[in-house]
């Protein structure tokens, strides 16, 4: 009988040590293939929504667009940001400014683009932003700032199209480092990157600094940066365009896929990019590249689908953490001596 006890002993020791190592094998299941999964447009109503109260979201996303939406949010720092983060999720600040573009004078010279983020106002109001949502202890602010940054200057996505296109850029690379040093100041804890559009690395123009030539001339802020991130709306070739601006941004630091939503279309349009996008071998792709989040713009467009729901929850069972470490800084010191960075995890 003791023998026998034996026997089944270590035949269940062999079918458990047989699971483990099987799910070791999975990518899924390694720390190295974790990616940080969020949500929103504005975190109190996506917090309450479907896929909040389904799958472990680790990110709440909330949008920026100009100094109105300053007046609803400053009731959020005693109230929705710290309730937040008590109930375990890392906040997204996404920085977008849709006002029209003009002509105005930097000290770069005449300029052509929006002229509110180039603004001391806008630095005053980063201040405000980085006060309201101040990370707790053991939490993360990201912030994207400038997001579609390519649609600010009037000549856009090429950096010497007309040298009020040039001038616009220099002096949005001056306000990037100021913004981004509010929040390292009033908002420890919290990491900054540039948001790019995602159609950047589609194409190359090298005489005037198009398409994938336009990323070397922001390298110095890419590599101040905390991490990198870049958008996806409703691109037909979205899987190609992720891949291209992962592979682009990733020598630079992490990648964060700031927002995605698929091409319109209907529940199979949807199902049919959601396949491609969140395929096991495309996240453990992109994971092994560099991206540690992904967000989605918002659920409207997949919460009302099974299908479409399952496959968003699925991928968040498989790939997402929360808590999730934060993705290693880059060494700031080599870079600025000329050498090259290590490479980030």
């Amino acid at each position: 009988m003791r023998l026998r006890a034996r026997v089944i002993a270590l035949a269940l020791v062999s079918v458990l040590a047989g699971a483990c190592s099987a799910h070791a094998a999975d990518p899924r299941s390694t720390a190295a293939h974790r990616i940080l999964f969020g949500l929103g447009t504005e975190a109190d109503g996506d917090r309450a929504g479907t896929l909040a109260k389904s799958a472990s979201l680790g990110m709440l996303s909330s949008w920026y667009n100009g100094p109105s939406d300053l007046r609803w949010m400053s009731g959020w720092e005693s109230s929705e940001v710290p309730h937040d983060y008590a109930a375990g999720y890392d906040m997204h600040l996404v920085v977008w400014s849709g006002e029209s573009r003009t002509t105005f004078s930097t000290p770069f010279g005449t300029a052509c683009g929006k002229a509110y983020p180039l603004s001391q106002a806008f630095l005053a109001d980063m201040e405000r932003l980085a006060r309201i949502f101040h990370p707790a202890d053991g939490r993360t602010l990201y912030v994207t700032l400038f997001t579609e940054l390519q649609t600010y200057a009037c000549n856009g996505n090429e950096w010497s199209g007309s040298p009020q296109t040039t001038a616009y850029y220099e002096a949005l690379k001056s306000q990037y480092t100021a913004a981004m040093g509010i929040f390292h100041r009033l908002a420890p804890g919290s990491e900054v990157s540039l948001g790019w559009g995602g159609w950047q690395a589609r194409w190359n123009g090298p005489a005037t600094g198009a398409g994938k030539s336009l990323f070397k001339h922001f390298a110095s802020v890419l590599h101040a940066s905390d991490f990198e991130s870049f958008q996806m709306m409703s691109s037909d070739t979205d899987t190609a365009d992720i891949l291209a601006m992962t592979k682009q941004l990733k020598r630079y630091g992490p990648v964060m896929l700031a927002y995605y939503r698929p091409p319109e279309g209907g529940a199979a349009v949807t199902r049919e990019h959601l396949r491609a996008v969140l395929a096991p071998a495309f996240l453990t792709r992109l994971s092994g590249l560099g991206l540690f989040s992904m967000a989605f713009m918002s659920e409207e467009w997949f919460a009302g689908d099974p299908t479409s729901l399952g496959m968003v929850q699925e991928a968040i069972e498989s790939f997402g953490c929360r808590p999730c470490a934060k993705p290693a800084k880059k060494a700031r010191s080599a870079h600025a001596a000329g050498r090259p960075a290590p490479r980030a995890r």
